[in-house]
Order: structure tokens, then C-alpha cells, then sequence
């Protein structure tokens, strides 16, 4: 299985100098005087999460049209059930919107109204909205986390044949309370995505065996394999869930594709759009496609043969807790790196500062009290510091140094309902005590 590996928005820090130790935090900084309005949307019944984003898509044209402002979508956000701007809409002109999809008519309209101010608790909700949307560009989204997909973790030659580790963070914008005072902060961690390196045309193949052609007991079997799983292609590492296989389709298929140079569609191959557009070869021009979905229910038909299964090889499975791990001073590293690659992409940059959100580069640093050593204390032995590992090192130091008697008084607690089982425990506890005299 992919295997999502990391801290969970965990507090950590690192030695900086005496005195002074680095978490994994970085100060947002945005203006006093920050506000938002919140505009809760009524859809008419829609669920369908995809609808709505349809529909609130429409919506923000109207917004523009009606504010005779074409760039006023760029300073709005929505999370499914709400929309948030940094500036009021003419709610006046924008009650019961109906929009036409699919001959059927769907009414949008504004519920309610709510001003988010740097005291709200809200706003860190919108901070983290827009944290979201600026790393759609600088990351790979896969599930709810985000990816470099341009990086991989280096791995023993071993396991290079068997999966591929993608480095990722899991981010938290919220006020946390440093030396006294609120501050808004993002908490950064490491997380990792473990990609198998095996292809769907494998398990083709594995069922097929040695015919031409595949039985229709056979693709019955491939469909049952295949069908509802997650594969990830291989050129840029997106994940699509396999929704059927087109035993009619296969490389030599033709497609339309929009030329930009004559503005017109023209039918390609598979073979050709596979060569020319992602630099990859097909070697079997024989092998079925498999269909999935893409945005607005797109249809697409992906290639088995570039196509990673999602489940995981037992060998490489066994030694996930390892090659995940990240050490201190690399895990320091990689949490660095997240806001340096928000500045260097553009368009990342663009959002942040589109909604005056500053992220700083340097973690923050607090100070730092190292606890001494606690005193340790075990009958028959008293008192002792613990060493640096409770292995062969701490085994040499707790020797018993005399064969004298010891009292040992052993407390049960239990609840009054249970006090028949903890009066039987106790007194089995007595009688192995006697037995080992």
C-alpha cells in the first residue's frame, strides 16, 4: 500500500547554541488590521463536491461581471461550503444566481455574511486555505498532503528496484503561545510517500499468461484485481483510481488533442502523444487502457505500462520504518526547504502576497533549559544516574551488590467493581513471588 510517513504537526526543536534550541515553526507575518468576510453559499441541495466547485467557479465570474473587475477572483478562496474574500461583494446583486449544467438549471446564493478580523478565531482556517492554495503550484498534491515530485529519497540499490520515497510536508497555521505572547506561526513537518515500483501491465500479464489474447474469465480476474485501485503514473507521479479496462482500446487508439499553434483538436495516437509530449516509450502496443476520471469528470485513458500499482513489496514493506526515518539534522533540512520553495515559485509567491501573507525563512528559535540528569533508584542497588543506553552499557552498572532479603510492597489499584479480580491478581502475584524464594 502507499505508506504516508511524518510527525503530524509535531512540535520539535533542534540545538541552535547554548541556551537556544530551533523549533519547527515559522512566523507569519500579515498586517494589524487583516479582515476577511466570510459568505456561507447555499447550493440548492448540491452535495456533490465537485458540483460545487463547478458552480462556485461560475459564481466568481458573476462576481467579476457584476464588480466590473476581471481580476476580483484572485482575491477569493472557498473550501466547499464557504466563500471568503478580502473585500464585501455587492451580496445585493448576487441573490439567487442560476446557472445551466447538463439541461438542468441550479440556483447559488449567499446565506450568510460574516467579517473575520485579526481576532477571530477563524482566520486561522483562511491562513491555512491560502498556505493550501500556494502549494498547489510549488508541490505535488497526492490525497491531502503535498510532495516534491521532482525529489526522491535516496535509497540502497535494492530498493530502488522495489519503491521510490517522495519527501513531503504536513503544515498548520495557527497562534501558538512563544515566550509569553500569541504569535502566528506555521508548524512544518517531514512526511514521505512511498510509491511501488511496479506497473499495472505486470499484473496484466501475471493473468494473462502466455495467450494472445486475454479469456473473458481473464478479464473478469483483471478487473477484479485492477478496478477501484490507485496507480500513479510514472512521468509526473499523479495519482488516478482505476474506474474500468477498455479491452477495445490500446496504444495505436487516437485521441483528440488541442493544438495551441492552430487552435484546432487533432486526433494522436497514444504511441505518438506518449513519444512526443511525455518524452516516454510504449514498448507492448498490444496492452489494454485503463480508464479514469480526471477534473469535471473528464474522461482519461492512461497506459498500463506507465501506470505504478500502489501496493508495496513485501520486502520493501518490512523496511518502511527505516527508510522513512529522517535523522534530526536532515529532518532540520527538509523543513527549511518548504518556505524557500513557496519564494522561488512564482506563482506560489503571487497568493501569499496576493493576501499579504508573509512566511519567514528562518524557524524560530526560543530558549532553550536542559533537565539535569534524573537520580534513579532500584532496591537492592539505591541510588544511580542513568547512562546514555539502557543496553549493554547501563547492564554492566546494575549488578546487585549484596544476596541480602528485600521487601517488596506491590499496590494493586483497581475500581470497587472489579475488587474480587485485583484480590485474586494480587494474591497470584504473592504466591509466584514465594515460589521464586
Amino acid at each position: 500500500r502507499e505508506r504516508e510517513r511524518g510527525g503530524g504537526n509535531r512540535a520539535q526543536t533542534f540545538r541552535l547554541n547554548e541556551g537556544r534550541v530551533v523549533a519547527n515553526y515559522f512566523a507569519v507575518n500579515v498586517p494589524d488590521n487583516v479582515k476577511f468576510f466570510q459568505y456561507g453559499m447555499d447550493f440548492g441541495g448540491v452535495d456533490s463536491r465537485s458540483m460545487r466547485r463547478k458552480l462556485y467557479g461560475n459564481f466568481l465570474k458573476e462576481i467579476c461581471r457584476v464588480s466590473n473587475e476581471p481580476e476580483l477572483y484572485k482575491l477569493c478562496l472557498f473550501d466547499g461550503t464557504s466563500l471568503f474574500s478580502t473585500f464585501a461583494l455587492p451580496v445585493e446583486k448576487l441573490s439567487n444566481v442560476t446557472f445551466a449544467f447538463n439541461d438542468r438549471d441550479y440556483e447559488v446564493s449567499i446565506a450568510s455574511v460574516t467579517e473575520i478580523g485579526m481576532a477571530s478565531p477563524q482566520l486561522s482556517q483562511i491562513f491555512n486555505i491560502i498556505l493550501k492554495k500556494a502549494m498547489e503550484f510549488g508541490l505535488l498534491r497526492i490525497g491531502r498532503n503535498y510532495f516534491q515530485g521532482d525529489k526522491q529519497v535516496d535509497l540502497p540499490p535494492e530498493m530502488q528496484r522495489l519503491i521510490r520515497v517522495l519527501p513531503g510536508f504536513s503544515t498548520e497555521v495557527a497562534f501558538k503561545k512563544f515566550q509569553g505572547a500569541n504569535h502566528l506561526v506555521v508548524n512544518i513537518d517531514t512526511l514521505s510517500k512511498v510509491i511501488s515500483q511496479g506497473n499495472v501491465l505486470n499484473i496484466i500479464k501475471s493473468i494473462q499468461g502466455n495467450r494472445s489474447e486475454p479469456t473473458g474469465e481473464q478479464k473478469q480476474e483483471m478487473r477484479r484485481r485492477l478496478v477501484g485501485t490507485i496507480v500513479f503514473t510514472k512521468y509526473n507521479n499523479q495519482a488516478y483510481t482505476i474506474e474500468n479496462i477498455d479491452f477495445t482500446m490500446n496504444p495505436h487508439s487516437t485521441f483528440p488533442l488541442y493544438n495551441r499553434q492552430t487552435h484546432e483538436e487533432e486526433q494522436i495516437s497514444f504511441i505518438d502523444y506518449y513519444r512526443n509530449i511525455k518524452n516516454e516509450n510504449i514498448g507492448d502496443v498490444n496492452q489494454p487502457l485503463l480508464k479514469s476520471s480526471g477534473r469535471n469528470k473528464r474522461k482519461i485513458y492512461l497506459v498500463p505500462e506507465h501506470c505504478l500499482i500502489s501496493d508495496i513489496d513485501p520486502k520493501a514493506k518490512e523496511r518502511l520504518p527505516m527508510l522513512c526515518s529522517v535523522i534530526p539534522p536532515d529532518r532540520k533540512k527538509r523543513i527549511e526547504n518548504l518556505p524557500q520553495i513557496l519564494m522561488q515559485n512564482d506563482r506560489a509567491k503571487e497568493v501569499l502576497s496576493t493576501f499579504n501573507l508573509e512566511i519567514s525563512t528562518k524557524p524560530v528559535t526560543v530558549k532553550g533549559a536542559q533537565i539535569p540528569t534524573p537520580t534513579l533508584f532500584m532496591p537492592g542497588l539505591g541510588n544511580f544516574q542513568a547512562a546514555k543506553s539502557w543496553g549493554a552499557e547501563s547492564g554492566t552498572r546494575l549488578r546487585y551488590p549484596q544476596n541480602q532479603p528485600i521487601t517488596i510492597t506491590a499496590y494493586v489499584t483497581f475500581e470497587q467493581s472489579a475488587a474480587d479480580m485485583a484480590r485474586n491478581y494480587a494474591q497470584a502475584i504473592a504466591r509466584e513471588l514465594q515460589n521464586k524464594k
